[in-house]
């Protein structure tokens, strides 16, 4: 049986407030057909503090995640039947 390939498309923002750094990491998730991916597992892992922040994307195959410390990113979607996406 063939593998489906999960694509992740990320739109990332970064959000700073008065005397505090926030940052969002936000986007939605497809597959091959462009239909959504509800469900998946978004794992975005701070590079510089191995702090891992997990959320799961909705009805629309959208995901955000908030209030993140500014810093480097790696983000892994994952969801069942489909093959580990990573954007480093």
């Amino acid at each position: 049986m063939m593998q489906r390939i999960l694509f992740a498309f990320f739109l990332s923002a970064v959000v700073v407030f008065a005397q505090s750094q926030q940052a969002s990491i936000g986007g939605v998730v497809t597959d091959s057909t462009a239909a959504a991916v509800v469900g998946a597992r978004v794992i975005a892992t701070n590079i510089a503090t191995n702090v891992a922040t997990i959320v799961t994307t909705n009805a629309s195959g959208d995901y955000l995640i908030s209030n993140l410390e500014i810093g480097e990113y790696t983000v892994v979607v994952e969801h069942e039947g489909f093959r580990r996406y990573r954007e480093d």
